[in-house]
């Protein structure tokens, strides 16, 4: 086989990444942060179980909902695609918990007053609480860019057959040192 960048389009390996690294970091931004806005500031029954059972989720090993996770990308049709790279991650606990844990340290009296003035949930979401949380956005996104970036044994389970255009940089490159090795 030639090894020109027909064979193996790293430019399209490229793009696919930034799109599942960026596309998935920010939607699971915006998922993380509306979770923990509700577990900290709205009151709603059972919140504190559905926030500690959440957490228990964080126990179970990641390899016991790898074959569900696969079923349910093929039933949605996100097999060999980029979406099914991004919608299981949509579901991390990690980041609401960190997030969560940086908005308990808003000043309640800020959100108060901004319900006082006459604000809804949605803007004191987006004009007080989500500009105080930069800083905890911003950590939970590196680590979200980052193992998007580098998920290699996801991507071989969705797009391993798949076009090669269709591929991630880092699986692709798995599979070029793969093939090298041989």
């Amino acid at each position: 086989p030639s090894h020109s960048n027909e064979w193996f389009p790293i430019w399209n390996w490229l793009f696919n990444s930034l799109i599942v690294a960026i596309g998935g970091t920010l939607l699971y931004l915006l998922i993380a942060s509306l979770a923990a806005y509700a577990f900290v500031f709205l009151d709603f029954k059972y919140a504190n179980r559905i926030f500690y059972g959440l957490i228990a989720t964080m126990t179970i090993p990641g390899i016991i909902s790898t074959t569900p996770q696969l079923i349910n990308m093929n039933m949605l049709g996100f097999y060999k695609s980029l979406l099914g790279l991004i919608a299981p991650s949509l579901g991390g606990v990690y980041g609401v918990f960190l997030i969560r844990q940086f908005f308990l340290g808003i000043p309640k009296d800020l959100v108060e007053n901004a319900r006082m003035d006459g604000a809804n949930n949605f803007k004191i979401f987006t004009r007080v609480v989500l500009p105080l949380g930069k800083s905890a956005l911003f950590v939970q996104g590196l680590f979200g860019f980052m193992g998007a970036w580098n998920d290699v044994q996801w991507a071989q389970l969705i797009i391993a057959n798949a076009p090669r255009s269709t591929w991630t940089l880092a699986y692709g490159l798995k599979v070029i040192s793969d093939n090298s090795e041989s």
